[in-house]
């Protein structure tokens, strides 16, 4: 009897066969403003050591973001909005099942190469940098 008297206290009035709470906040898919950009959802790789590419630019141990060029040619590293370097791309394989979460990491170092491996939707790229070492 007493369960019948405190029940309606925690009823959501908007919906009250279900038991769920008020929704609050900005929903992923909308836009607090509507000048704001399409969200990107660029995989982060996290860098042990100190590589360059094939164009000599010097990439340092940190967090950075990758992308795939239009062309699938070359994958691109990016701190925050800076463009770091590119990777020259020397695999991609189709994937069977989509990738639900875009990925990447460093496959491999041999013989001061370094292999980076980038999964995103039905697409996996390795691409390839080369380990730095000061003389």
């Amino acid at each position: 009897m007493l369960d019948l008297l405190f029940l309606p206290l925690f009823v959501n009035p908007a919906f009250p066969d279900s038991n769920i709470m008020y929704d609050s906040g900005i929903k992923e898919v909308e836009h607090s403003y509507a000048s704001d950009a399409e969200a990107k959802q660029y995989p982060f790789l996290r860098m042990d050591i100190m590589a360059q590419d094939s164009n000599y630019n010097i990439i340092k141990p940190g967090i950075y973001a990758l992308d795939l060029s239009a062309d699938c040619k070359t994958l691109l590293l990016f701190q925050g909005a800076q463009f770091i370097a590119e990777a020259r791309v020397v695999q991609k394989i189709e994937l069977e099942h989509k990738q639900p979460v875009p990925e990447t990491k460093i496959g491999f170092i041999k013989n001061n190469t370094v292999i980076i491996i980038y999964k995103k939707d039905e697409l996996e790229v390795h691409g390839i940098l080369y380990k730095f070492s000061p003389n």
